[in-house]
């Protein structure tokens, strides 16, 4: 069995490469938005949940190697945390898990970031959409008013409406 450090060190980097994968989706996500690619949202959306099963496990697993690592290092009894736990480990670990956790910090952010403009996007899209039908169902299908005097304006001109008193 590997050293509780190596497996955390294994875990991180596996946490990095899902942050990636999510990031490549959120890529995929953007232009299937841009281009309206209906397939392509749909691969995104797919690919994003099954990233955040992923880092989900992931964070379920580093919990429990945590507690396991704090009990090791005989840790104080309110401390279960990764930055709690740095400064009881070796400096040569400090820094290489410091390292890998601003790696992961700066793509969780990157990642938030995409989702955030690819948010927009989809907004934008959205809204021309709406725009567009809207004007498809005034053209198609327009309001008509009819006039105190038997007229009818705008719409579809039918001719003239009468009264029951012919």
């Amino acid at each position: 069995m590997k050293p509780d450090i190596v497996q955390l060190s294994d875990l991180m980097q596996t946490e990095a490469g899902i942050f990636s994968e999510m990031i490549a989706a959120l890529e995929v996500e953007k232009e299937a938005a841009i281009t309206a690619d209906l397939e392509g949202l749909v691969e995104s959306r797919l690919e994003k949940e099954s990233c955040a099963g992923k880092l989900q496990a992931a964070a379920g697993r580093r919990k429990q190697l945590i507690n396991r690592m704090a009990a090791e290092l005989e840790a104080p009894a309110g401390i279960r945390t990764f930055e709690a736990l740095v400064p009881l480990m070796g400096a040569g670990t400090q820094a290489g898990l410091r390292a890998m956790e601003a790696d992961i910090t700066s793509l969780a952010r990157t990642a938030a970031t995409k989702n955030r403009e690819n948010a927009v996007y989809l907004e934008q899209g959205l809204g021309l959409a709406r725009n567009s039908l809207d004007l498809v169902e005034r053209i198609c299908n327009p309001q008509t008013e009819y006039q105190k005097t038997g007229q009818v304006k705008a719409g579809r001109p039918a001719g003239r409406v009468l009264s029951r008193k012919y």
